[in-house]
């Protein structure tokens, strides 16, 4: 092995005058293998500090909990710089993408802690490579591979990772707690942008209704919750039921009755379906505001500083959301990619002819995409319930920014409107951070500034609508998309508008 290293070496210096393309690991794994070294030294000396001495001067607030992970993250990542100069594998280039991620959330973590200046700006410097290492594997026969990764989504976690760097100047680690809440707020976006996909990519129309159907299935678990003094859990599976069956009724009645009629008839019926269940809901439940009869145990001290809690995570009302939202993108992965359904659903959503002229059942599959469609509706109802309250029009109030998780994503994508409901989510609790900040008396003094947050949501969807109208997931490039190519090549040739 060592006699490989020297050859490639050579490579990497020009010998036999070999293509820098052949040269690029060996200078990587170079690079990341001293970075990573010298990092570990770092933490290594940490550990030492606390060690041996009261205070520590090294990473200042650096406990050694964080410094051992620190240290062990830096060996972990060192071995795998050599393995990338010595083995051309794919399993050692995943895994060094993977690695390359994990650091730069590591770093971040890190550069907002309350540490010295000299050891933020160690950090900064991890964080910079680890960009360069994700860019870089978004090429073809690139180093290190992330699996799906393109350069659209390597920029949204670029515009993430300075917004925590920026607003971790003035929060500090508890930044970290908008970013918390956010994957909660998006997980309840995940569950309904992707049933509302699933219909879009079958009928190809945006389903208005999809948000009253989402305020169906909440209060069917409020009627099992305190009608019959029953279980959440019970009441979510019988709202699972009966949400489902609302859907195919509707399918059934009213959908199916408008298909060959365009687009625009199932939109202006979808309209009239979402006024009808607003109305059958308040009249059927009331108009008050209920809340679910379900204990909501002690947050979960994530960390403490000083005795004093600075990350904090419900079990109830978080990490139940984050599992169930986990659990069900689990099962529609593996639904479409494993199952006869699922590449029936996605012939179907593809060419419902081709797929009907193969003897494709296509009426019954898109009654079971209704289905499952209306199934994630009732858990994301469920999870919308046990966070917030309950109350007539909870899914019309979410709707629009599940329909901006879908735009995100790309429309007709299941899995697009899973990263775009986490992205949504995400960029809507980190503008809270930043609107506290506005409307501090010696900043803004902005009034109000928290009611401002939905902007965020739909900034981030004019923007893709802008530069990427296909969506971040799509790799369809549709007519005339990315605008501003063309806008930066008429200035570049000087004829204006």
């Amino acid at each position: 092995m060592l006699e490989e290293l020297i050859k490639r070496l050579r490579t990497l210096l020009g010998h036999a005058g070999a293509p820098f393309a052949a040269s690029l690991p060996v200078f990587l794994g170079l690079t990341w293998f001293t970075l990573s070294i010298s990092t570990g030294v770092v933490f290594a000396a940490q550990l030492n500090s606390l060690a041996n001495f009261p205070t520590s001067t090294i990473g200042r607030g650096l406990q050694s909990g964080a410094a051992a992970f620190g240290f062990g993250l830096a060996m972990v990542t060192a071995t795998t710089a050599l393995l990338l100069m010595l083995v051309d594998r794919p399993r050692v280039r995943i895994l060094g993408g993977f690695l390359a991620f994990l650091e730069l959330l590591v770093s971040l973590f890190f550069a907002v802690s309350d540490v010295t200046t000299g050891f933020r700006a160690a950090m900064y410097v991890r964080i910079a490579w680890d960009g360069v290492l994700l860019w870089l594997a978004t090429y073809e026969r690139a180093p290190l591979r992330l699996p799906r990764l393109n350069r659209d989504l390597l920029v949204v976690v670029y515009a993430i990772a300075a917004t925590v760097v920026g607003l971790g100047a003035v929060y500090g680690v508890g930044i970290f707690q908008f970013l918390i809440n956010g994957l909660v707020v998006g997980s309840i976006y995940v569950l309904g942008a992707a049933g509302l996909s699933l219909i879009y990519g079958i009928r190809k129309f945006a389903n208005f209704a999809h948000g009253e159907t989402i305020t169906f299935g909440a209060y069917m678990v409020l009627w099992i919750n305190l009608g019959f003094q029953a279980e959440i859990l019970y009441g979510v599976v019988f709202a699972v039921a009966m949400t489902a069956a609302l859907s195919m009724v509707l399918e059934f009645v009213v959908f199916r009755q408008l298909a060959g009629r365009g687009p625009v008839s199932l939109l202006v019926a979808s309209i009239g379906v979402t006024i009808f269940l607003n109305n059958l809901i308040s009249a059927s439940f009331g108009t008050s505001i209920q809340s679910y009869d379900v204990r909501v145990a002690v947050s979960w001290v994530l960390l403490d500083i000083d005795g004093v809690p600075v990350l904090t995570l419900n079990p109830v009302k978080g990490v139940a959301t984050l599992v169930a939202c986990v659990l069900l993108i689990l099962f529609l992965h593996l639904l479409l990619s494993r199952t006869t359904l699922g590449k029936a659903m996605r012939a179907t959503a593809d060419n419902p002819d081709l797929a009907r002229a193969s003897g494709i059942n296509t009426r019954n599959v898109i009654l079971w995409t209704w289905a499952i469609a209306g199934a994630m509706a009732a858990v994301a109802g469920a999870m919308l319930g046990i966070v917030n309250d309950v109350r007539p029009g909870m899914g019309f109030n979410v709707l629009l920014f599940v329909f901006a998780a879908v735009i995100v994503g790309g429309l007709g994508s299941p899995y697009g409107a899973m990263l775009g409901g986490f992205l949504v989510g995400i960029a809507q609790e980190l503008s809270v951070a930043l609107l506290f900040w506005l409307g501090r008396p010696e900043v803004l003094g902005l009034e109000q500034a928290v009611a401002y947050k939905p902007v965020a949501a739909f900034l981030i969807m004019i923007l893709v609508l802008l530069l990427k109208p296909e969506g971040l997931v799509s790799s369809k490039r549709a007519a005339g998309s990315r605008p501003w190519v063309r806008w930066f090549r008429q200035l570049g040739r000087g004829d204006g508008a």
